[in-house]
Formats: C-alpha cells, structure tokens, sequence
C-alpha cells in the first residue's frame, strides 16, 4: 500500500459556531440583518425606534399582525441542511394557549414548506417541520416535536431547529428535545422567503390569534446542522451570565476514507473559558498508531482561535496485505 495522507483541520475554538449565513439582532433598531450572505434587507420596514422592544441582549422585535418580517431564501437558507436558532419570549401566551404560534416559516417554493411551529390541534406540540410535494402522490412529511410547556409565558427560551438529508432535530435552552428522520435528501432551492416569528400566520378563526405578542431576537441561520455541542456553546455564549456549570474541553475526530487514502482528523474546542483560551497558543501534540502499535503520524499542532486551519501531512507507508 502507498503512502496514506492525513489531513488536519482545526474547527474554530470560540464559542460561535462556524458556518453563519444570517444573523439579525436588531440591537440598531431595524429590521436590517447584522450579517447576510444574501440580502439582509426585510420586508418589513417600521421604524424600531418608536416601539422598541426588549431582547435578551439589546433590543429585539415585536410585530404586529399584520406585519411579517421576511429575508430572502437566496445565500441566507440553504434548504438542502442547515440550522435555524432564535430566542423568543411570549408576551401574552404560553405553549398550552391551544393555538398557532410560527417562529419561523420558510417557502421556497409550492412544493417545499418548512417551518417551526406551535401545533395546538390533537397532540399539541412545538415541531421542527418538513413538507415536499404536498398533494401529490410523492408528498411526504418529516418532523421533530417537543411538548409546548417550553414556552412560558414572560420567559426567554432559546429554540434551535436543525435539518439534513437524514434528520431533524430540535433544542430548547441547549438541550435537544425532539429529534425525527427524513427518509430522502433535501432539495436545495433559491427561491422564495423566509419569515421570522409572523403573528397570525394562517389568519386561522378558530386557532389563530391575532392578539398574540412575541418579541423574537438573535435570529441566526447556519449552513450545517449544528452539532449538540454546538447548541449548548451557542446558547452559553448568548445567555447572560453564560453556563458556570459547562467545562472547557478539546476532542479530537478521526475520519478515514478508504477509496481516496486519506484520514481527516478534527481538533475541536466546546466551552472554552478564558483560561482555556489563552492557553490555546501553545501547541500540543498530535499522535496516529496503527492497530499494531506502529506510529502512523506524530507531530505538534499549533492550536490558534483564530478560525480554520488546515495542513497536510504524507504518513507512513503500510505493509501490503
């Protein structure tokens, strides 16, 4: 067997995961995203001054019903796998309030709906859900529910719904609470809006509630699905005050792939404290043996938090069998 190659890659160590395609605060008082790879100008263009409203870092949003604050799909939402998180806080209702609540409700296209949502109807409950080709005889569904008592009337809830070709997932506060299959990959579309937190979306007589009062902030879109790990740093380093409890660790991934001959191992940092941080310069130590012992690869890994890294390295050649 010829040389084997290794590739390093050092996954970003701060507390933010990689990846963010869209990120609105509204901490400047408009609906305008703070970062976007597509267009971060929304549809809804109030003036935010006049009716500010409290977020769980500066201010947030609080819409009106007949408001809906949308972005559009096109470099913001990949469609195909990707993670939505937002903090929100009911005003005027709680999860058991029987009806309609929308956090985010996606639409790229007649045949492709995704959205989080409060269910009220039968088996109530908070979903993280999935529709292709409604109608049609290839119509399927795919969901990740959790029971709706997450959502408490006066308090901030940070909810995180994540999506790809095999899963859903849903978080509430850091932890993951539903988690459901998706039985065909996704497509990637470009079209189409999103809408964050909208009031009233279906104008539902029986359970709709045009007096609800929400106010929704940090709204963020990320281009993978967030690992568990992510989540719960993401929530920490948005909570005021953070997580005492969370501890500083280093984990190291190995992924072989056999046709091309290569090992990507990932250095990842979660719940780096400024302890942890400031030590990161230093560099440590990196060792591969094969199943016999023998060493495969040895070397010192500069350990920055400065973003991705990544080297290549040609290991050892192994014995033909």
């Amino acid at each position: 067997m010829g040389p084997a190659l290794l590739l390093l890659t050092l996954a970003p160590l701060l507390g933010q995961p990689e990846g963010l395609l869209f990120h609105a605060s509204f901490d400047q008082l408009t609906t305008t995203a703070d970062f976007a790879r597509g267009s971060g100008r929304s549809t809804l263009t109030a003036n935010l001054e006049i009716r500010s409203a409290e977020g769980i870092r500066g201010a947030g949003l609080l819409q009106r019903p007949d408001e809906r604050c949308s972005y559009p799909i096109a470099g913001n939402l990949n469609t195909s796998q990707g993670s939505f998180a937002i903090w929100v806080k009911p005003l005027s209702w709680e999860g058991k309030s029987r009806k309609f609540r929308h956090l985010l409700v996606a639409t790229p296209s007649k045949a492709y709906t995704m959205m989080v949502y409060l269910y009220p109807i039968g088996d109530e409950a908070v979903f993280n859900y999935l529709s292709l080709d409604s109608g049609q005889p290839t119509a399927a569904t795919w969901r990740a529910g959790a029971p709706v008592e997450m959502l408490r009337k006066g308090e901030w809830t940070h909810i995180v719904s994540t999506w790809g070709p095999t899963e859903v997932k849903l978080y509430a506060n850091g932890r993951r609470v539903g988690e459901g299959r998706v039985g065909a990959p996704l497509p990637r579309l470009e079209t189409g809006d999103f809408t964050i937190c909208p009031v009233d979306w279906w104008r539902h007589r029986q359970w709709g509630d045009p007096e609800e009062q929400t106010i929704c902030d940090e709204a963020r879109i990320y281009d993978h699905p967030l690992s568990d790990e992510e989540v719960l740093d993401l929530y920490a380093s948005e909570l005021p005050g953070g997580l005492a409890e969370l501890k500083p660790k280093l984990a190291v991934a190995l992924r072989p792939d056999y046709a091309r001959r290569t090992i990507t191992a990932t250095l990842r940092g979660a719940h780096l404290d400024a302890a942890t941080q400031a030590a990161l310069p230093a560099p440590a130590r990196l060792a591969l043996q094969d199943p016999r012992g023998n060493s495969c690869y040895d070397n010192q890994i500069p350990l920055t938090a400065g973003g991705a890294e990544r080297t290549a390295a040609e290991g050892p050649r192994y014995p033909e069998r």
